[in-house]
């Protein structure tokens, strides 16, 4: 890998924390016990991580994986029988106006400032936005602004989405449809999650 030290030190301990992850999974649900290197995780033309290894033949379940880092902070989560994303942004991040225009429409915007977290909130937006993409496996392949934020709930910081534009081209079946995202702080950053059920998307 290119570039400075730490950001290899992230993406090592990203890959190791999603190891731990599903060798957790895999020893408390079918009591089997795997090494760290027994799971190599590939990453697809798309970005996304997944693990592979000699324990997708003991088991008839599919698990999807997904690893988040920042300065200083790395997170990783598995599912089963789903498709997984997760996001991580630091709450203080500055967001430029041009940033802010290319990336939220109208209507977020005004659903931000509604929410009373401002600034917080389309931390929450933009950070929920990335899990999801990375859930549906692409990354932020097509426009941002066509993920668009319909609600959220400032209590629990669960958000609803929808896809719009070119998302709707390629995931058809999840036309006319909310899909939720879960935000939460840690340690001054926004942590986003969303899981979509299996059922509702072909495997990847």
């Amino acid at each position: 890998m290119r570039g400075v030290s730490s950001r290899r030190i992230e993406w090592l301990l990203g890959r190791a924390c999603v190891k731990d992850a599903l060798r957790r999974y895999l020893m408390e649900q079918h009591q089997q016990h795997w090494a760290a290197t027994d799971i190599p995780i590939w990453t697809d033309d798309s970005g996304k991580p997944h693990a592979l290894g000699a324990w997708q033949d003991r088991t008839r379940e599919t698990v999807d994986i997904s690893i988040a880092h920042t300065t200083g902070l790395v997170a990783a989560a598995i599912a089963v029988n789903g498709r997984i994303g997760i996001d991580l942004e630091r709450l203080g991040r500055d967001l430029s106006d041009d940033f802010s225009r290319s990336v939220f429409t109208s209507e977020e915007q005004e659903l931000a400032a509604q929410s009373g977290e401002g600034h917080a909130a389309l931390m929450r937006f933009w950070c929920g936005k990335e899990a999801l993409a990375k859930a549906l496996g692409t990354g932020i392949r097509y426009s941002p602004s066509d993920l668009r934020v319909r609600a959220i709930d400032i209590g629990t910081g669960r958000l609803e989405l929808e896809l719009a534009g070119q998302w709707l081209d390629a995931f058809r079946p999840l036309r006319g449809r909310t899909l939720p995202v879960n935000t939460s702080p840690i340690e001054d950053h926004i942590l986003a999650t969303c899981v979509i059920p299996s059922a509702l998307l072909p495997p990847p």
